[in-house]
This record gives C-alpha cells, sequence and structure tokens, in this order.
C-alpha cells in the first residue's frame, strides 16, 4: 500500500475523493486503474504569507479567512487486496463497511500522545516490524521492514535448554518470561535470541539515520515499541542500548 502527503484546496469533503482521482497520476507513478484511492484528513493548514501581507492587512486577512487547505494522507492500495476481503466477507454473510490501513490505524492512535517532539514507534509483529516517526503530532515518515518475532521464535524452538516446545505460542510465552537466575545454561541460548534481532535493530537504524540525514540536528525524544513482540522479555533494553 502506497500513501502519498498531499494538500488541497479547502472543498467540500465530498469533493475530495474526485479530486483525489483526477490528480492521482500526480502522486502515484503506476496504473491507477489496478488500484483503489483513499485518504485520511490529518487537518488544516493556512497558505504561507508573502511579504505583500506585512504592508497590507487586508490581504493577510482574506488568506486567514479564505485560503486553508486540507493536509490528506493519499493511500493507494491494489485492488486485489480489497477484492479478497469483499470475497471473505460475502462468504461469512456479513457487509464491509471500511476496510482500514495499519499504519494509518496506528499513527491515529497516538498522534496526540506525541504532539509534541520527535518519536518513533516500531509496532513489531511476527514477521514484520512497522516503523513510524512522527513529529510534533505529524506522521513524518513511516516504513514496514521484513522482520519481526519470527527468527527469535525459531531460534527458541531449536535450543532445548527451553524445554519441551510444541509449537510458536509456546515459544513466545518462554520469549515473555522473566529471566532464570542461576542457571549459566541459559546464557549462550540467550544470547543466540538476542542475535535474532539484529537484523530487526539494523533496519531500524538505517531508517533513523535516513531521517536525520534529511532533518539534520534531529534529536529523537523517544523511541518505542509496541504490537506482538513488545512483550518480549528485555526487548526495551535491547533497544535502548543498541539504538543509543
Amino acid at each position: 500500500i502506497a500513501s502519498r502527503r498531499i494538500q488541497l484546496p479547502m472543498v467540500k469533503k465530498n469533493q475530495i475523493q474526485e479530486l483525489i482521482q483526477t490528480n492521482s497520476s500526480e502522486y502515484f507513478p503506476v496504473d491507477i486503474s489496478k488500484y483503489v484511492l483513499s485518504y485520511t484528513i490529518l487537518g488544516e493548514i493556512s497558505e504561507k504569507a508573502d511579504s505583500s501581507e506585512e504592508t497590507n492587512p487586508d490581504r493577510k486577512n482574506a488568506r486567514n479567512k479564505g485560503n486553508k487547505q486540507y493536509d490528506l494522507m493519499v493511500y493507494a492500495a491494489p485492488k486485489s487486496i480489497s477484492a479478497a476481503y469483499n470475497e471473505l466477507a460475502e462468504n461469512a454473510g456479513l457487509t464491509i463497511q471500511g476496510i482500514g490501513y495499519t499504519g494509518d490505524s496506528l499513527y491515529q492512535a497516538v498522534r496526540d500522545i506525541y504532539a509534541k517532539g520527535v518519536h518513533l514507534l516500531a509496532k513489531i509483529e511476527k514477521k514484520y516490524t512497522m516503523i513510524s516517526i512522527i513529529k510534533d503530532g505529524d506522521l513524518a515518515l513511516q516504513r514496514m521492514v521484513n522482520y519481526g518475532v519470527d527468527m527469535a521464535i525459531d531460534t527458541v524452538m531449536q535450543e532445548t535448554v527451553f524445554g519441551e516446545i510444541e509449537n510458536e505460542w509456546q515459544a513466545l510465552d518462554a520469549l515473555d518470561a522473566a529471566p532464570v537466575e542461576g542457571m549459566p545454561e541459559l546464557s549462550a541460548a540467550k544470547a543466540e535470541v538476542t542475535e535474532s534481532f539484529r537484523y530487526l535493530i539494523g533496519n531500524i537504524s538505517r531508517i533513523m539515520d535516513y531521517y536525520i540525514s534529511r532533518n539534520p540536528g534531529t534529536v529523537f525524544d523517544s523511541v518505542a515499541c509496541c504490537g506482538l513482540g513488545a512483550g518480549i522479555e528485555g526487548i526495551a533494553e535491547l533497544f535502548s542500548h543498541e539504538l543509543a
């Protein structure tokens, strides 16, 4: 699912979708006929002042009154995705009211919490992690990487020192458990589990570096994790150490 942040003139809300469809080729360089377009209104912004407004208060007042714009996040999702959900709903005897995008729902959940400063939130799931950077309440960058807790789960299932692990959920329970003291034989196995997060942390670090390179002087006020992987014992300490 592709996303693009845009600004549109303040039109009636029932005209926004039509405007997006008309200008879709400017936002997404793909065959748009294969995609469903949608949007989220992030807020309203005013056009920047120009030098003439300093000597012409009437012009400034006119801008404040009439020249506002919508600040939008526009999404392009392959039609095959919505077709699959519609088929599922039909077979289940249900009616779809709407389909949401994980990245947008995550941002909407934390935008007020991260109203000030620069924050990174990593939603760690089984096979992927969604990384969101929020600056002063605005979604500045969002990326998905193909690493989650699956490698850690595989490691636990292969290490006999963790006991008899029959399935992935038992492996997750072992990862969520507090460390057992006085069992040195666990040290090597725990080190392997820690190593399994190397690629995930490396990708998060590169995304942070990418953002900083385009926004020199940036200091992250917080780095946090949520999702399936957030319950893993020691994950926050590992992030703190590796991501400074």
